[in-house]
């Protein structure tokens, strides 16, 4: 059984095959199925037209650098003579728009952060926040691990530490002279022995050697709820506010 080759008509002239018309404008059958297949024309594959090659879709996105707005990255990078691909790289890996134009310095181990909002003003990333209210980027970011509310982390709120009730920590009925040496004995962070400790629980609570007795069924559909001397409508407007995710919010609260 015979099959019938698919003749090609380039401009006026038609050939009875690709590998004809390869041949009669000196190119290889073999380049010109590659083109082909890389979505070049029939005249670009020819060699008979340049082939115009299309900008990589992940430079196109809007950005704005310093206050100035660019409509790609590829435009920014541009603007500021820095390679397309090595702008682009910088802020893949973590580094902020400042510093992959060249206008900061990037110091390793820095990562940008996720965006934050902080009074209501958006920054694209915690460096950039921490530089906006001249504060280093360590400190900035070491009290929101910590759970410093962003406010307190930027220096507008005032931070108070909780007080823990300063009685002997007794768990099982031995005394421990502190969170840390309580929290290491049974295998739990300070922070989270502290922070279950200050909304309430009992040390032995804390220690997880007690079942804490709730005095109302936790839900996020509860009514007000008191964190740190704040007052929330619910857990999630409590965890947004604080900047952690309600998941591990939740777990530090011991819920």
């Amino acid at each position: 059984m015979s099959t019938k080759k698919r003749e090609i008509v380039v401009g006026n002239t038609q050939y009875p095959t690709k590998q004809a018309a390869a041949k009669a404008h000196g190119v290889s059958s073999a380049t010109m199925s590659a083109r082909l297949t890389r979505g070049w024309s029939l005249e670009e594959s020819l060699g008979i037209k340049e082939h115009t090659r299309k900008r990589a879709s992940g430079n196109v996105a809007p950005i704005t650098i310093s206050g100035q707005s660019f409509e790609s990255q590829s435009a920014a990078a541009r603007h500021f003579g820095i390679d397309v691909a090595i702008f682009t790289i910088r802020l893949h890996r973590g580094w902020s728009p400042e510093q992959a134009a060249g206008l900061e310095e990037y110091v390793p181990g820095e990562r940008s952060g996720d965006s934050i909002f902080i009074k209501g003003q958006h920054f694209q990333s915690h460096i950039q926040a921490a530089k906006h209210y001249d504060i280093s980027y360590r400190t900035f970011k070491s009290r929101l691990d910590r759970h410093w509310t962003p406010e307190q982390a930027a220096g507008i709120d005032r931070h108070v530490t909780s007080k823990v009730v300063k009685e002997p920590i007794v768990i099982e009925g031995v005394e421990y002279n502190s969170i840390s040496a309580a929290a290491k004995q049974y295998g739990i962070s300070r922070q989270t022995f502290h922070l279950r400790m200050k909304n309430g629980q009992s040390a032995e609570e804390a220690a997880e050697v007690v079942k804490r007795v709730r005095t109302k069924t936790l839900s996020l559909e509860d009514d007000s709820v008191t964190v740190g001397g704040m007052v929330f409508k619910d857990y999630t407007e409590a965890a947004a506010k604080f900047n952690v995710p309600l998941d591990t919010f939740m777990k530090n609260l011991g819920k």
